[in-house]
């Protein structure tokens, strides 16, 4: 890896999929915070020993770094849950600003579900964000960059720069699920998260609806 290669500092990281995509691209990663001790585990399978298993309003930056990058809470936020705009997780998001203030990037990047760009949180991040950075925000589908799935992604992006933030679309053919799965056994074996967890009766009821008929 180059010595001049950017240092990024990822929070809300999860299993550090992000952080990882980063790596894959030449980038450092200096620090990855998920307070959740399941997903930090597998964080530091993928990250390695830069993962800080604690609550980002807990700690801060080791040291300055060139992108900070954060996937904050959605379930405020997601169609699939209650969408309360009084969700104590709604501000996580908001505490960006102490860790841009404090490790002082060139850009920020930050995922979550699409509702995201409409919620008050991400106003007022947006605006505090405005005054160091240029900042563009927009809805990508994954289906458009090679995955094998329809999923919408809300991304806003703010740099020092005034130049195009989002990438083009750069795959538009339309997987099917089967390709994704077609090295996985017949039945899960467990490995690889390869599981298949017992559905519980709601969830059957759904899946019910998608049957075809019986004749």
């Amino acid at each position: 890896m180059s010595a001049a290669a950017p240092r990024v500092v990822d929070l809300f990281a999860g299993a550090g999929l992000l952080s990882y995509a980063f790596r894959e691209e030449g980038c450092q990663i200096t620090q990855a915070v998920e307070m959740d001790r399941c997903a930090a585990q597998s964080c530091a399978v993928n990250l390695g020993e830069v993962v800080c298993p604690v609550d980002v309003r807990h700690t801060a930056p080791v040291n300055s770094c060139g992108v900070v990058v954060a996937g904050p809470p959605c379930q405020g936020f997601s169609t699939l849950g209650k969408r309360n705009p009084s969700d104590r997780r709604n501000g996580l998001s908001l505490e960006l600003i102490r860790w841009v203030d404090a490790a002082t990037p060139a850009a920020v990047v930050v995922e979550n579900v699409a509702p995201f760009l409409d919620s008050a949180a991400c106003s007022t991040l947006t605006q505090q964000l405005r005054a160091r950075f240029t900042v563009h925000s927009e809805v990508l589908s994954t289906v458009d960059f090679g995955v094998h799935q329809r999923r919408r992604r809300a991304f806003l992006v703010a740099a020092q720069s005034a130049r195009a933030f989002m990438p083009g679309q750069v795959d538009s053919g339309c997987r099917k699920p089967r390709e994704a799965w077609r090295h996985l056994p017949v039945r899960p074996d467990g490995h690889n998260l390869h599981i298949a967890p017992v559905p519980s009766p709601l969830a059957l009821s759904q899946m019910r609806q998608f049957l075809p008929p019986v004749r």
